[in-house]
Formats: C-alpha cells, sequence, structure tokens
C-alpha cells in the first residue's frame, strides 16, 4: 500500500516556532518530530511498501530530514505552496498513483502508531475520526447520513456533529479516485488552487460512500505553538 503525506504548508499559525524549519520536523517528544513519526510509524506497518512526500516550504529541510527512511520515499513538489491549499498538494500526489489501495495523511498530526493499523486494515474507503465531548471552530468536523456514512467534512457545520477529523483517509475503490480525479481536475479548470483536501472528499462523498471509522486513539493536529506544548505533553512517556 502507498501512503502519502501532505507537508508543503507554510505553517503560518505557528509564527516564529516554524518560521525557519517546517513544523513536521519540530521535535515532539523523544526527538521525533510529527514527519518522523510518520515514517517510523508506516515503516513498521507490513502493509505499506512506499510514501509519497508532498514538498513546498522549506522543501530541502524536509527532503533532507526523511532521505534515510527505512520505507521507500519520493518526492512531490508543490512549487506555489504558498498560493494553494492541500487539495491541490493532493491532486498533484494522484497524479503518481495508478490505483488504488492508499491512503494519505496531514504532515502536522502525532498519534499513538496503533492508529495508523486502524485505517491501514479497514479495506474500503474510509476517514478516521474521534468523537469529542464539545467541538470548536478549529475542527474539522463530521456529520454522517442515516446510513452512517460520511456527508459533511469542514469546519463550518454545526448540526448532527459526530466527530472530529483526524486527518488520515484511505482510498480502496476505484470509484473513489476516479471522483477524486474530478473533483481536482473542475478546481483546476476553474483556476482555483487553494482548496483543502477536505472539500474533494466531501464533493466526493455525495456519490460513494466513504465510512467514517471511529478511533479512541490518542492523536493531536499541531496548528499552534499551544498545541506542540500540548503534544509534548501528551505523549511524554509513551512507548512508540
Amino acid at each position: 500500500m502507498h501512503a502519502i503525506i501532505l507537508a508543503a504548508g507554510c505553517a503560518r499559525r505557528m509564527g516564529a516556532a516554524a518560521k525557519s524549519i517546517p513544523k513536521s520536523l519540530l521535535e515532539v517528544v523523544a526527538g521525533r518530530s510529527p514527519m518522523q513519526h510518520h515514517l517510523t510509524v508506516l515503516a513498521e506497518h507490513p502493509a505499506v511498501d512506499s510514501v509519497t512526500i508532498v514538498v513546498g516550504h522549506e522543501k530541502e529541510k524536509i527532503r533532507d530530514a526523511t532521505k534515510d527512511s527505512r520505507v521507500s520515499v519520493q518526492y512531490v513538489e508543490n512549487d506555489i505552496f504558498a498560493d494553494s491549499g492541500s487539495g491541490y498538494s493532493l491532486s498533484l500526489a494522484l497524479e503518481r498513483i495508478d490505483t488504488p489501495p492508499f491512503l494519505w495523511m496531514d504532515a502536522d498530526i502525532f498519534y499513538a502508531p496503533a492508529l495508523i493499523s486502524e485505517v491501514v486494515e479497514e479495506e474500503r474507503d474510509c476517514l478516521l475520526a474521534s468523537a469529542r465531548s464539545s467541538y470548536d471552530d478549529e475542527m474539522v468536523k463530521v456529520t454522517t447520513n442515516a446510513s452512517g456514512t460520511l456527508r459533511d467534512l469542514n469546519k463550518q457545520v454545526e448540526d448532527g456533529v459526530i466527530a472530529e477529523s483526524v486527518g488520515i483517509v484511505r482510498v480502496e475503490s476505484p470509484t473513489m479516485i476516479e471522483h477524486m480525479r474530478q473533483v481536482c481536475e473542475d478546481f483546476r479548470a476553474a483556476g482555483v488552487a487553494k482548496y483543502e483536501w477536505e472539500e474533494i472528499v466531501q464533493a466526493v462523498a455525495a456519490d460513494c460512500d466513504v465510512a467514517v471509522v471511529p478511533t479512541e486513539q490518542p492523536w493531536i493536529e499541531i496548528d499552534f505553538p499551544y498545541d506542540l506544548a500540548v503534544a509534548r505533553d501528551q505523549f511524554r512517556g509513551m512507548t512508540l
């Protein structure tokens, strides 16, 4: 199985903490950054045999930090990273993929290693999500249809929210990747590059059944300096 890591963004919300280093290379615990963690966990999973990293901001630093990974790594460059979104980065990676299955993830998440197995072993189109006691405006929230498949995936939805998206998606069916390519082409034809991968998935979910897989494994998205501090405290002492 192939995995895609989306790591092209500028991380403006991290401020000075990520001014000269991509936030995916900031140390969380035990000398391990989110990027190092992704590659270590993926290399240890028998189903994953290769990784594509989409780079942009500080791309040479990411290349240098990942060149000796134990899993085969290739790179795709997003040359307009400052003026595009994660959806555009994903569209570039999709050009390297012929057929599913594959998965993708945001570069700025840190998690218990068992979380990856939960999505790799699903063998269906799906995304991981965690139920929360409350939801805020920064969370990418999930709602479902009566059948339990994905309906909404965005920060704006308020009614019927059941979980927060982890930021990891698995594609199993040829139908889903075909619909994804079409959505990306529609954005390209309209001259739009600043769109997020969640917009692709929500559009695809109108025609494809995308399962919402619940996880209770700990994880965190690192968007702000505060998140990095929380991650360091949350994962201190955890077996990684």
